[in-house]
């Protein structure tokens, strides 16, 4: 494996920086697996103590999360340079593995690394992928959900075909079915909507379920209500914001007269419009979410005092989602203690609910603005999320 000397790299990344340049994306598809990669990670450190920059680091991760990749990450985490860390998993379905030619880690090993950055504030996250042959909707949508509860994000992304890979040369036997995709250079990709384990209407749904994710968790409108739900043990969270999703496109219909609601990978591929269509209207968006999420939860046989915890989620997730417009602060009241249930949920914890409920709490939260101008698409809406800059003295409910 070829690399170049440290004292080499260290005169390259002096001369970037010296430049003014503030972000650097390192070039190397397993960082983490060379001894000098800790050293490197080291650099990236102090050049940033010494002069200010980079501001930002990537790269593309070691696939195998040793003491020495964990290390970096940590290091890279103190020092503001971890926009986010990735465990490739792609999928857990042992025959998409299988097939794929893919080992993941076991269960008993990723489950405690997540626990571990999560309560540290790594922003660390999974990585599936839908449409591999040998899946299924139903398996994925398994996975999905055990990972809900595992990590703080996941990424999904579609599989897309592309000439040259084992895949493309067996789309006969596996019966594969695509449709056209944005060009990656002179390489035309290809969206897998089909095989031989599961068809056409089953492909566009997933496709459908990553539109919903995409919304609702990246485009942090519910990301802490999706974790809540994860961490409870329910089932069908999947199917549940797959719900949501149509239950927002059909409240929006007339909105949104140029996009076909009925055509899903039009939704897949338009999702910023809903996107913004729903943050318009921030108050009549939630409260369709929080009659959606509580009647999905009455229908499912959910308890008085569970839906109660959920409608407190929701609240703080609408709290802190994106806002169109200028920067705000302002104090919010809440009649629950929101700073433990958000320390708690961010630490991927259910928090003890009768302390939660049994007290108020006023906080001083600062939304960045700019959805509609900074952004315009969901997938990176936690950038503009909101910030807890102050919390009041709690306070015990008085009796009734």
């Amino acid at each position: 494996m070829h690399q170049f000397s440290m004292e080499r790299i260290e005169r390259d990344w002096r001369q970037i920086v010296g430049a003014g340049i503030k972000d650097i994306w390192l070039a190397d598809s397993n960082f983490g697996a060379l001894k000098d990669d800790l050293a490197k990670a080291q650099l990236i450190c102090d050049l940033k103590a010494e002069t200010g920059y980079p501001s930002t680091f990537a790269t593309s991760w070691s696939k195998k999360h040793s003491p020495r990749v964990q290390e970096i990450v940590l290091l890279l985490n103190r020092h503001g340079l971890l926009p986010h860390y990735q465990l490739a998993l792609q999928t857990l379905t042992p025959l998409a593995l299988e097939l794929s030619n893919r080992k993941n880690m076991s269960s008993n090993k990723y489950e405690p690394i997540a626990k571990q950055m999560a309560e540290q504030g790594v922003p660390i996250a999974a990585e599936l992928i839908w449409g591999l042959p040998g899946d299924n909707l139903k398996d994925f949508e398994a996975n999905l959900d055990q990972l809900l509860a595992t990590f703080p994000n996941i990424n999904i992304f579609g599989y897309t075909l592309l000439p040259g890979t084992e895949f493309y040369e067996k789309r006969e036997e596996y019966r594969i079915e695509t449709i056209p995709v944005a060009g990656y250079g002179k390489a035309k990709g290809e969206y897998v909507v089909g095989c031989h384990t599961f068809d056409r209407d089953e492909g566009i749904e997933g496709y459908f379920l990553i539109t919903a994710h995409i919304l609702f968790v990246h485009g942090h409108l519910l990301p802490l209500t999706n974790r809540f739900l994860a961490l409870s043990g329910v089932n069908g969270i999947s199917r549940a914001l797959r719900s949501l999703l149509r239950a927002c496109l059909q409240a929006h219909r007339d909105n949104l007269p140029e996009l076909d609601i009925s055509d899903r990978m039009a939704v897949y591929e338009q999702r910023s419009k809903l996107y913004l269509a729903l943050l318009q209207s921030p108050q009549a968006s939630y409260r369709l979410l929080e009659k959606a999420l509580c009647g999905w939860a009455e229908e499912e046989g959910y308890d008085d005092a569970f839906i109660e915890r959920l409608r407190c989620v929701i609240a703080l997730d609408k709290t802190l989602s994106p806002r169109i417009g200028s920067k705000q602060t302002a104090w919010q009241h809440f009649e629950f203690d929101a700073g433990q249930l958000l320390k708690a949920l961010d630490a991927m914890d259910l928090p003890d609910w009768d302390q939660i409920l049994d007290q108020q709490q006023d906080i001083m939260i600062e939304t960045p603005g700019g959805v509609g101008d900074v952004l315009k698409d969901p997938d990176g809406g936690s950038w503009l999320k909101g910030k807890v800059l102050h919390t009041a003295i709690t306070v015990d409910r008085l009796p009734a």
